[in-house]
């Protein structure tokens, strides 16, 4: 994932908590993938024992094809099609399990399912998943949809990692 343009704020850093709940603040806006306004606000612990985190971004108008840089080599998912026009993730957590909700809308998602070996094309399994699992707008003929998750974390994986699986869950419910 590509960041440009970022400005940054952080309040609070310290090594001398003077509480045990005691948070510090990043709040962070930027081009997401050069592309696309984002909003990122974490509240993360200062203390040692305090294991508690917020994050919450907001994106605005964006193609999704600029995600293709990150789709395909993570997920063998290549976006053809398809223009979000905001976005709204909020995650809490600990060291141990976090949860998310998500809404994000957009319309006219194309996908094309790529083989992991050459990253070539998988015809009829993209027309497969367009036809029948992907949501291809938010909100539909059924109104907007928001996700939920949950999500444990692997200890021996990243934070960045952890954020990221957790957001995961949130989104599967809205695009499939």
């Amino acid at each position: 994932v590509d960041f440009k343009a970022i400005k940054m704020d952080v309040t609070g850093l310290t090594n001398r908590p003077e509480n045990p709940k005691q948070t510090y603040r990043i709040d962070a806006r930027g081009m997401l993938m050069g592309k696309g306004r984002i909003r990122l606000v974490m509240d993360l612990p200062a203390a040692a024992g305090n294991d508690f985190f917020k994050v919450s971004a907001r994106m605005g108008d964006m193609e999704l094809a600029a995600m293709n840089p990150t789709t395909e080599p993570l997920g063998n998912l290549k976006i053809e099609s398809g223009r979000m026009t905001s976005a709204e993730v909020m995650i809490s957590g600990t060291s141990v399990k976090a949860d998310a909700r998500t809404t994000i809308t957009y319309e006219d998602l194309k996908i094309s399912l790529l083989r992991s070996r050459d990253h070539t094309r998988r015809g009829l399994i993209s027309f497969i998943a367009n036809e029948t699992m992907v949501k291809s707008s938010n909100p539909n003929e059924k109104g907007l949809r928001s996700g939920d998750g949950s999500y444990d974390r692997d200890p021996e994986r990243s934070f960045y990692n952890y954020l990221w699986k957790t957001f995961y869950q949130s989104l599967k419910p809205i695009v499939i």
